[in-house]
């Protein structure tokens, strides 16, 4: 919090600097192309200092995680839940009218993805019904797998509560699938657990994460997304 405030002030120190360096000092000469050039470059700072306010709305206005006990709190039951495969604990998590949605790579389908309701996460666990949850990568064909197995696949099948790398509403994993969380999600925050890699010889494309969604509903946060990450071809 404390480095978004530095960056605040810099930032508002940068348009009062872009300010004076519009105020011409000397009054414009009467030749046309020197007033169409001082005309041009003065849109251009204007259109500068218009982005960095921008910037600085942003900035202001974002909440972050770890500037919000009760979502932090919430993160790390969910965490808790999934490492534990407690799902009596984990839908009193789970957004109440949206449900959670479940995505096995880092593009989101709201078509296509899987989304389950607060009374159907529990009984989903342990029925042996199988859903086609996307397509596997590479291969084309259906991941047609029960909650279970899919949960062993693509949800916990890493120990992501003590990852190595947490992105705090920042999307840390990079690969050649479309990752489009903040599109998908766009009233929501999110934090990734991610993973740099497992064996050496891979050099880092072995990595895993997984990001949880959460929206906020009557100053609650609530989970409504899970994304598994992983290099794709």
């Amino acid at each position: 919090m404390k480095n978004k405030g530095i960056l605040i002030v810099l930032l508002v120190l940068t348009i009062t600097l872009f300010i004076s360096a519009c105020t011409p000092k000397n009054a414009p000469s009467d030749n046309d192309n020197s007033n169409k050039e001082l005309e041009k470059e003065l849109r251009e700072k204007d259109n500068k200092i218009s982005e960095l306010e921008q910037k600085i709305k942003e900035l202001e206005e974002d909440e972050e995680i770890e500037g919000d006990d009760h979502l932090l709190t919430t993160l790390v039951k969910v965490l808790e839940s999934l490492q534990k495969e407690d799902m009596e604990e984990l839908k009193d998590y789970i957004h109440p009218e949206k449900g959670v949605r479940f995505t096995p790579y880092p593009y989101v389908d709201l078509e296509k993805n899987i989304v389950l309701k607060r009374d159907e996460i529990v009984d989903v666990f342990n029925d042996s019904k199988t859903y086609i949850w996307g397509s596997y990568d590479g291969k084309g064909n259906p991941i047609e797998l029960s909650f279970k197995d899919y949960y062993k696949e693509f949800v916990y099948d890493k120990d992501f509560l003590n990852p190595q790398i947490i992105g705090n509403n920042y999307i840390v994993s990079s690969g050649n699938s479309l990752d489009n969380v903040k599109e998908a999600y766009p009233d929501s925050k999110f934090a990734e657990l991610y993973f740099k890699g497992f064996e050496e010889q891979y050099e880092g494309i072995d990595w895993e994460s997984l990001k949880l969604v959460f929206e906020k509903q009557e100053g609650k946060w609530y989970l409504v997304g899970v994304i598994h990450g992983q290099w794709t071809v």
